[in-house]
């Protein structure tokens, strides 16, 4: 594969992170959980999870009425250096009482 200026684009090694951003009732601060999946490598183009049961997300949500989820897309990095925003590939963050039971996709931006 070629990108700008056709130079070869280097496969991705992708990894995504579920954080919910919740509030309590009558509470003025807001919890973060977050969830890392296991790293993807090589497949750019239709990375799949396929975690097992008890590694996948589990949270409590407190304010289902004002809680968000954040989905980001990472390029993780093999040699272990810190994430920073240089390493997201896409992002979207979703109203919590807006997901809803089954099998759906969530469009990245």
């Amino acid at each position: 594969f070629f990108g700008k200026r056709n130079l070869p684009i280097e496969p991705s090694s992708l990894q995504v992170r579920i954080s919910v951003y919740d509030a309590a009732p009558g509470c003025t601060t807001i919890s973060s959980l977050h969830h890392d999946t296991k790293t993807v490598a090589g497949n750019n183009f239709n990375p799949v999870w396929n975690e097992a049961e008890n590694d996948c997300a589990n949270f409590r949500v407190s304010n289902p009425d004002v809680a968000m989820v954040l989905f980001t897309v990472w390029d993780h990095n093999e040699n272990g250096e810190t994430r920073n925003e240089d390493n997201v590939i896409a992002l979207s963050a979703i109203p919590f009482d807006c997901l809803r039971h089954g099998y759906r996709s969530v469009q990245l931006f």
